[in-house]
């Protein structure tokens, strides 16, 4: 390729964000301990209780990490008083130096999850929230549980 430039010229650029989008197939488990119950939508094959049932996630990695579990899950006490929600997003491999954080975006809004801890040979990133019995994501993938939707990671 050749370019020959006779007059001053603007060269511009756009940075492109790193998207991936997700067929997230919602599967569910529920546990009740006696202190705690917890119930979760997604995908989990691995670590936090996983499996989750019948989840699954396509394409399954991430800037070339495995992605071992995407989900959402609602813990509330024995007495039935909510402690709150946790998206949870966890990575094959020691991810903290090249990957901060992660943004999800679920049915059109955006949750930031950021490093929680490493376990094992795996990172954990969370968006916690406490703030009232209801949350917009959660409900979304309760209501499509057994169902493919699309999710958005960057």
């Amino acid at each position: 390729m050749t370019m020959t430039v006779t007059e001053d010229i603007t060269v511009g650029a756009n940075v492109m964000a790193d998207l991936s989008t997700y067929n997230l197939t919602v599967g569910n488990s529920y546990q009740d301990d006696g202190w705690y119950t917890i119930e979760r939508y997604g995908f989990g094959s691995v670590g936090l209780d996983a499996p989750i049932t019948n989840g699954s996630i396509s394409p399954t990695k991430f800037k070339d990490n495995t992605i071992y579990n995407f989900f959402i899950e609602q813990r509330y006490f024995a007495d039935g008083a909510l402690e709150g929600y946790s998206i949870w997003i966890a990575l094959a491999g020691n991810t903290q130096s090249t990957i901060k954080q992660i943004q999800a975006t679920i049915n059109g809004s955006t949750y930031t999850c950021a490093y929680s801890k490493i376990s094992g040979n795996i990172t954990y990133y969370e968006y916690f929230f406490d703030s009232s019995w209801t949350f917009p994501a959660w409900t979304y993938l309760y209501q499509n549980r057994g169902k493919i939707v699309s999710v958005t990671f960057n």
